[in-house]
């Protein structure tokens, strides 16, 4: 069938003619989107980061606080893990590091920094294969911004009550005002059932 558009052709015209119309509206439509597009306007690095890292294996963002895991930050210094904060200047909007939070008992293959969670000045972050109740048994670390001393100051480790080896507990965090919702995807190796604990803050007593 000869679709020419031509004098000849005034059906198929008609015919296509729905098409072009769809096709224009829908380019006017995208055109503010096209110039609301966001676009890369920082790259963030650790100051003190070497090869295989793994800086970047867990990130959380709150107001204009950042944490960034880093859980292969051993490889050289023998650490288990490192979790940086960025905080963006209001003046310049650029990120600048502020602080690189290591655990206070932290031994190498923690994986601290596999996983983490920011809200307000609160930081939880996660070391999986931390090994206090056996082997790859798993923690959690709560840092809190003290604004006098402007650092960031480990407050708690977090353990579950009836972990065991291999759980993997601190594999996955989250946090929300008081509250820390914590996973250990491998509880009851190896029938591998997971779980998910749950920890609240009092601030009367300053603990978990």
């Amino acid at each position: 069938m000869n679709l020419a558009l031509s004098k000849r052709s005034p059906t198929a015209l008609r015919r296509f003619r729905p098409i072009v119309i769809a096709v224009s509206l829908l380019v006017m439509m995208a055109a503010p989107v096209w110039g609301q597009l966001a676009f890369e306007n920082e790259k963030l690095l650790a100051s003190d980061g070497k090869d295989d890292e793994r800086f970047g294996s867990a990130i959380s963002v709150s107001g204009d606080v950042a944490v960034i895991g880093a859980r292969w930050s051993w490889g050289h210094d023998w650490v288990p893990g490192k979790a940086y904060i960025f905080r963006r200047d209001s003046v310049s909007g650029l990120w600048n590091e502020e602080a690189a939070l290591v655990p206070s008992d932290g031994e190498k293959n923690d994986l601290f920094g596999d996983s983490a969670a920011l809200f307000g000045d609160v930081a939880l972050v996660g070391a999986a294969w931390d090994n206090d109740n056996g082997s790859h048994s798993g923690s959690a670390y709560v840092f809190r911004y003290d604004a006098a001393s402007e650092t960031w100051q480990e407050e708690a480790k977090l353990l579950p009550s009836d972990g065991g080896a291999g759980d993997r507990f601190g594999c996955s965090v989250a946090l929300s005002a008081d509250r820390a919702l914590i996973g250990a995807y491998n509880y009851r190796w190896p029938s591998v059932y997971g779980a998910a604990y749950v920890f609240r803050y009092d601030g009367v007593s300053g603990t978990w």
